[in-house]
């Protein structure tokens, strides 16, 4: 037992793929969220399907073009590309192209000036992916559909909220 303990003090363990950064100027359940997302361990329905939950359609419901896992739905869907170019042009920074989960969480440490706009930009992702994933379930469980320019509200309406009340400025 000795050793084991000495085996682990001396190996540097980390759980999961990345670290992840997190963010107390969003809610607690947007940073779950993004840490489950950053594992790849959101319910998407390919990942239901391996679990043998659902036997349907394995579709991304937002454009039905690909299966849907956590890399499509948040990279190369088109919703979430053209969600990404608006917030690109509401945050004046050049257009935001991710290739993979850990590109999106990586971006707020490109934000150029200061520690501050990084951490409000780094927000602004965190929140795009959970209203990307909203509209998805929406989309899944209400039939509801899609629309870009009422996902970019949405984040424009709850970083506003979320990052005014929970920073000191």
């Amino acid at each position: 037992m000795a050793n084991v303990k000495k085996l682990l003090v001396s190996t540097e363990v980390t759980i999961g793929l990345d670290l992840f950064c997190w963010n107390n100027w969003i809610p607690l359940k947007v940073n779950v969220f993004g840490w489950r997302c950053l594992q790849n361990r959101l319910a998407t329905l390919v990942e239901l399907a391996r679990r043998k939950i659902i036997p349907d359609s394995k579709a991304c419901p937002m454009c039905g073009c690909r299966l849907e896992t956590s890399e499509h739905l948040f990279t190369s869907c088109i919703v979430a590309c053209l969600v990404w170019h608006n917030i690109s042009t509401w945050c004046k920074i050049p257009q935001i192209f991710v290739f993979s989960l850990k590109d999106i969480f990586d971006l707020h440490k490109f934000i150029p000036n200061s520690n501050r706009r990084m951490r409000i930009f780094q927000s602004i992702v965190l929140i795009a992916c959970w209203c990307i994933w909203q509209a998805r379930n929406k989309r899944i469980y209400e039939e509801e559909n899609v629309d870009v320019q009422k996902i970019v509200r949405q984040i424009k309406s709850y970083s506003f909220l979320w990052i005014k009340a929970r920073s000191r400025r």
